[in-house]
């Protein structure tokens, strides 16, 4: 249980957040990268028997676990809009971005996920890198905004899953499984279709043969499979998004909780005088005021 009046809790919520929804991220890597991150890999052995977008990402990942934040946004960036892979290529560039302190640069790239249009293409996390940018910002109704967006956009795709999971097939995978047995292709599926099956199992090598050969047994045991792997992700996804969300209502609604709080320290001369930070604006203050999106409420100096 989360006691809601923890003043340790409010201090340590943001770097938890951040550093859960990390660790989401870099297993997530792990396993893209099938074992080959060990230090003495370096970036060419790793796109050994990979060819084009799979070695990009490939390499990526690897500069990413490596901190070679700057490579690694260079080798997302050439993943072309067109492509399937394009989703996944610009979550991990946010992420990489977010690494590099560019929040206004991860918030743009992960916004252009989050939308209606891509919903059938992204889980979970974007969901919850968006939160946490806006965490950052102390945009706290932004927070509360993407929180429910999560819920309307994704709510068909967790329980979908969850249920895939479970061999409880809904109508809409119903659908799907046999237009695919059907037609032996997953072209021609409808946007409610593929928002209740596993992300892109469209480029799963045996889940591709299924559909060729509307082998349903082995079809059913590849959206399974991959079903179980999504729904471990959701669920310790969702658990990091009730995290960020207790540390934006902490911040939002009980903002009082440290009683006074320090003032910025302000470079000065040695004639220069400092007063306190107050709600009042003087008229020879009208040109000289500052303001920084990515710093939260503090009382402040000014000068004079």
């Amino acid at each position: 249980m989360i006691l809601r009046d923890s003043v340790t809790f409010i201090i340590l919520a943001p770097m938890l957040a951040l550093g859960l929804a990390s660790e989401v991220h870099a297993s997530k890597l792990s396993e893209a990268a099938k074992g080959a991150l060990d230090s003495k890999v370096n970036v060419t052995r790793l796109g050994q028997g990979l060819k084009g977008e799979q070695a990009i990402l490939s390499r990526a990942r690897l500069a990413f676990k490596k901190g070679q934040f700057k490579t690694a946004a260079a080798e997302y960036a050439k993943i072309p809009t067109t492509s399937d892979r394009w989703p996944i290529a610009r979550e991990e560039l946010a992420w990489t971005s977010l690494r590099l302190k560019e929040y206004q640069m991860a918030a743009a790239q992960v916004r252009s996920l989050t939308n209606d249009y891509l919903k059938t293409q992204i889980d979970l996390e974007p969901f919850l890198l968006q939160s946490i940018v806006q965490l950052y910002s102390c945009d706290y109704n932004a927070v509360f905004a993407t929180l429910g967006d999560t819920k309307a956009k994704m709510g068909d795709y967790v329980g979908g899953i969850e249920a895939l999971t479970k061999g409880a097939l809904n109508e809409k995978q119903v659908g799907a499984v046999e237009h695919m047995m059907s037609k032996k292709t997953f072209e021609g599926l409808k946007p409610e279709n593929f928002h209740v099956l596993p992300r892109r199992f469209y480029l799963d090598k045996s889940a591709n043969v299924a559909i060729k050969t509307a082998n349903r047994a082995l079809l059913m045991q590849r959206l399974q499979a991959l079903a179980k792997l999504e729904n471990q992700r959701n669920h310790k996804i969702l658990q990091h998004l009730h995290l960020v969300e207790v540390e934006a209502i902490q911040r939002a609604f009980i903002p009082n909780q440290f009683g006074s709080k320090q003032l910025t320290e302000i470079k000065k001369d040695k004639d220069t005088m400092i007063f306190n930070g107050d709600q009042e604006l003087w008229a020879d203050e009208v040109d000289k005021t500052q303001a920084d999106l990515f710093t939260c409420d503090s009382k402040t100096g000014r000068t004079l």
